[in-house]
């Protein structure tokens, strides 16, 4: 059985700040996948809860955040990860008072935590304004295919790849 095949399956939670330029991606991707409803799971877009986000964490149920992540790689590489594959110095680099690595740090109570995935994509530039980059904005067709595909997937093998690995 794959980590994200539970009985009510997975919630998927995209993240960031669309008033910050290339820190909302996780935010424009959700609304994205929420309009095609081409996933069969919940897609929720969270923008920056904070701690709150704990409270929109289900009892034993897998999530997906989808949010941009400083992973080192091309801008607007899409690329997946529990949360210490990933790595909490990726997810503090964030614009976020509360960033996802303090929110997963308080997860890490023995039965607090669920099954929970990471769809990072890198940003070019995080600053504000309304616009994505001009790096994510020319490949975003590309990038929400690619984060669909990776969640279409786990749906249904339960294995995960990143687009490089395709």
């Amino acid at each position: 059985m794959s980590w994200l095949q539970t009985k009510e399956g997975p919630l998927v939670v995209g993240l960031g700040n669309p008033l910050m330029g290339d820190d909302g991606i996780g935010v424009t991707i959700a609304r994205d996948l929420r309009f095609r409803r081409s996933i069969d799971a919940p897609v929720i877009e969270a923008g920056t809860p904070g701690f709150g986000l704990i409270e929109l964490l289900p009892d034993e149920r897998s999530v997906v955040f989808i949010d941009a992540v400083d992973g080192g790689r091309t801008p607007g590489s899409v690329f997946w990860g529990d949360p210490d594959e990933i790595g909490v110095e990726a997810l503090r680099r964030s614009l976020h008072q509360v960033t996802l690595a303090d929110v997963m740090e308080l997860l890490q109570a023995p039965g607090v935590r669920p099954d929970i995935k990471i769809i990072g994509i890198q940003p070019d530039k995080i600053g504000a304004g309304l616009d994505l980059s001009e790096a994510l904005e020319d490949r975003l067709p590309e990038i929400v295919a690619t984060t669909e595909t990776m969640l279409k997937d786990s749906l249904s093998v339960g294995g995960w790849c990143d687009e490089d690995d395709r």
